[in-house]
């Protein structure tokens, strides 16, 4: 991939638009780095031919290798190819009134021991080392 960048310099770019097709489902992930960087250079060099080239194969390119090209670009123009973390559902959220919840200082209700981590001073201190004054 590297070795396309001579080319690129050179103003010739298809043989570096075909290895990115053909590397796009490497499972490297910094080969997909490497073809982002590529882009990149394109663009600096034609920035519409870059920017088409994405909207062509934005749906195959990884995501690694689209934030990289774009980086160069306008905020705006990146937003338009830049997809956002994946969506995550959220952790079930314990309620207070639940019995498993426990109090703010982490004991359990059914215990009323000491709490779950720590001393309760606040106080995170190495084992057997005395907190400092």
């Amino acid at each position: 991939m590297l070795a396309t960048l001579a080319l690129i310099r050179e103003g010739c770019f298809e043989p570096t638009f075909r290895l990115v097709q053909t590397l796009r489902q490497d499972p490297e992930p910094l080969i997909h780095k490497a073809l982002g960087w590529m882009l990149r250079e394109i663009g600096r060099r034609d920035e519409p031919l870059m920017v088409a080239f994405l909207h062509r194969h934005l749906d195959e390119l990884p995501r690694i290798t689209v934030r990289h090209a774009t980086e160069r670009l306008a905020p705006t123009e990146r937003a338009r190819f830049v997809r956002g973390p994946p969506k995550v559902s959220p952790k079930p959220q314990w309620r207070a009134s639940d019995p498993r919840a426990g109090d703010r200082q982490g004991r359990r209700p059914e215990s009323g021991g000491p709490p779950a981590l720590g001393d309760g001073s606040g106080l995170i201190t190495r084992r057997g080392a005395p907190p400092a004054a």
